[in-house]
């Protein structure tokens, strides 16, 4: 078996993945989640999304980071299933 080369996702990114697209929040309501702002969500979400894309489309594998050296601890918050828990038109009601 051939050796794969790897794209790596964050785990800030797999939360993001896990709220807009698991959990179909809005980016306001999964960056109130995080605990960061509007645009820092976009910007996570998209590297996310294009480090998922390279993966699937270049035959990659995908390695999850569960925290760098020296990072501040994950939120308990950040910790969960992708059991969609409201659809984004139920929280936005």
């Amino acid at each position: 078996m051939r050796q794969l080369e790897e794209v790596v996702l964050e785990l800030e990114e797999l939360e993001a993945i896990r709220l807009a697209d698991g959990e179909g929040l809005y980016q306001e309501q999964a960056a109130r989640l995080m605990g960061i702002s509007r645009q820092t969500f976009a910007n996570i979400l998209d590297s996310a999304h294009r480090k998922l894309a390279e993966a699937l489309l270049r035959g990659k594998a995908l390695r999850i980071e569960r925290q760098a050296a020296g990072s501040p601890p994950v939120p308990a918050s950040w910790h969960g299933d992708l059991t969609p828990t409201q659809s984004n038109k139920e929280t936005s009601a």
